[in-house]
Order: structure tokens, then sequence, then C-alpha cells
């Protein structure tokens, strides 16, 4: 069996866990691994494989698993469709995420590839269960609680802003799918604590909720990969009502989420794979040689309205209609012959009876 061809984009804590899971899979293989600094300082873990810049710089590459910040996702996307490979991501800014498909669909299909966006744990496989629960209840309302756990977007959007040297997101969760963001940050020499806070606050990951943000002399000493999600649907089947169902999971984030990519990197592929076969397949189709063009299905609706009589094509229809309904009434008419004979035998029979009752009297009186 071939094996899929995977790259791997990125190289920190979704990297990681996203390689172990390649190499776990049998059905594929990693080609290459694409970090910011290259072969330089590269882990020890990767001597096997090559490191580079650029994906370009690979060979044979058919899926790239894109391990980036999710503000990086549409630039890295658009670079490895425009070279013929299929991109997963696990994009997780809820409300851009339309704006993201809008945009990597017309590079997909431009480049005739797939791109399949916001592939994580949640959007992605809690996406799948929130679905569920909606679908056995389709009146009610549901409930998403993320945590107590670390936000991999929210840590890497505030290590981001200028001044900060390492950063902690943990969301808590109030119930009823509010949360409490703790922000801890270590900074830079030299930076004003105050004017961080600010800039993390008024980030799109953070506006919705409240946030608390703490300065810390080390981020590692309070680090922990934990997370976890409970979601809640409460409504009705049909008409029943109080229908409640309840999903938990703790997990380890970055491991879980990499492994949703590899999953949906192997779907794109096969998607990819199937939907080429199936051109190939017509391509090699054999045509008559004095077979007319294929149409496509606006020619097609412009030449039938040319070509075809339809008052005349009306006319046969109807008049195949009244002949199918003559065929009928005629065999109707000969099984309702057959029925009036039938009758008749059994009025005969009836007779010769009574007149065999008759002689059975006479027998009885002599």
């Amino acid at each position: 069996m071939d094996t899929i061809k995977v790259a791997i984009v990125g190289y920190g804590n979704i990297g990681k866990y996203a390689l172990q899971a390649v190499e776990a899979a049998p059905d594929m293989e990693c080609v290459g691994i694409v970090r910011r600094r290259g072969a330089e300082d590269c882990p020890a873990e990767l001597a096997a494989y090559p490191v580079v810049k650029n994906i370009a710089e690979l060979s044979g590459v058919q899926v790239a698993i894109l391990a980036t910040p999710t503000r990086r996702v549409e630039e890295y996307a658009k670079e490895c469709l425009a070279l013929g490979i299929n991109t997963v991501d696990s994009f997780d800014i809820h409300t851009q995420i339309v704006d993201l498909r809008r945009s990597l669909d017309a590079a997909a299909k431009a480049a005739g590839r797939v791109a399949v966006i916001s592939a994580g744990w949640d959007p992605g496989s809690d996406s799948i269960v929130r679905t569920l629960m909606e679908s056995l209840a389709p009146k009610g309302i549901s409930y998403t609680n993320f945590g107590p756990g670390r936000s991999m977007g929210h840590s890497v959007a505030v290590r981001a802003i200028e001044g900060v040297k390492d950063a902690l997101s943990v969301t808590i969760p109030l119930g009823t799918g509010i949360h409490r963001r703790m922000v801890y940050v270590e900074l830079l020499p030299g930076y004003d604590f105050q004017q961080i806070a600010a800039a993390v606050k008024a980030d799109p990951y953070f506006v919705n909720d409240e946030t608390h943000v703490m300065q810390v002399d080390s981020v590692d000493a309070l680090n922990d990969v934990g997370h976890g999600v409970n979601l809640v649907r409460k409504g009705v089947s049909g008409t029943t009502h109080n229908q409640l169902f309840e999903f938990n999971m703790r997990i380890n984030n970055p491991a879980l989420t990499a492994q949703v990519l590899v999953n949906v990197a192997r779907a794109s592929w096969r998607l990819h794979h199937d939907r080429a076969a199936r051109h190939r397949h017509a391509a090699r189709r054999p045509r008559r040689a004095d077979s007319p063009p294929r149409l496509n299905r606006s020619e097609a609706t412009s030449h039938l309205r040319r070509t075809v009589n339809f008052p005349t094509v009306r006319r046969k229809l109807f008049c195949a209609a009244l002949q199918t309904h003559g065929q009928r009434t005629r065999k109707s008419a000969k099984v309702q012959t057959k029925v009036k004979i039938s009758l008749k035998f059994v009025e005969i029979s009836m007779e010769f009876s009574k007149i065999s009752m008759v002689f059975v009297k006479i027998s009885v009186i002599f």
C-alpha cells in the first residue's frame, strides 16, 4: 500500500505531537519538517528528517499539516496549495472561520487541491459532538464549557505581543458557556506591564471574556498542557421535553489537536485521490466516433430547447398514457366477463343441487 507523504509545517507544541502521530500511522510517511530556523539548532529527534525553512525545498509532499500559529494559517495554506499540496489546519478564531473558508476555498479550487480548515478539537471534533446532540434534541440550548486548562491559541496570541518573553493563558469555566481568562506573562527587560496588559485585553482572543493579566517571574514554573471540555445540551426530542445530554473529556491539548490533524490529513488525501480517480475513469470511458460532443449544463439546456418540439412531446406522452389506460380497461373488461361466466356456472350448479334435493325427498317418500 502506498503511504501518504506528509510534511509538518511548524514544530512547536502541535508540530511535535503531529510528528509522533504520523510516525504511529501505518499509512503515512513524514517527508520533512518546515521550521522558521530550518536546520539551525535542530532538535535531536529530527535527525532522520529533512528540515527546511520553506516547504518548496521538499519533494513529494502530498499533504501539509499546518502546526503554525492561527494567524499565519492562511498565508502558509495558500503557499502550499499553490505548490499542489493539500493542507489541513486547526485555525481556532471562531468568528473568522467563514472568512478563512471563503479565502482558502478559492485557492484550493484554483490549484485543484483540498484544504480542510479548523480541524482541531474545538473547533473540530467538538463541533461534531455538538451537532450530534443538537440533532437528538433539535429544540433547546447548548453550552460549551472549556477548561480548566491551558489554551494554546490564547497563549500564542499573548506571546506575539512585543515585550512578552513567555505567556500562559488558562481558561476557567464559569458555567453556561461563560469563561474567565487567567493570563500569566513573563516580560522582557524594559517593557511596561500595564501597556502589555491593555494590549492583551484588546486582542480579539480576549475581548469577549473576563480577562485577568498577571506578571510572573517564570511561566515555565506554571505550565501545564492539560485541558478539557464539558458540552451540555438540554432540549426537546419531538414533543418530549427535558432531554439532557452531556459530553466530557480531559486531554493533553496539543496531542489531541495533532491527532485530529493527522486524521483529517488522511481524509483530505483520500478525497483528492478518489476525485482524481473518477476524473481518470471518465476520461478513459470509450466513446463512439459519431457521438456528439459533450455539453455543459447551460449548453445542454440551450440545445434541448432548440431541437425538441415540446408540444409534440407532450401530445405523444398523452397518447401513450391513453393507450396504457385503454389496455388496462380492456384487461378489466376481460376479467369482468370471466367473473360473470363463473357466476353463471355457480347459479346452474345451485339449480342442479335443488333438483337433487327434490329427488332425495321423493326417494324418502317411497
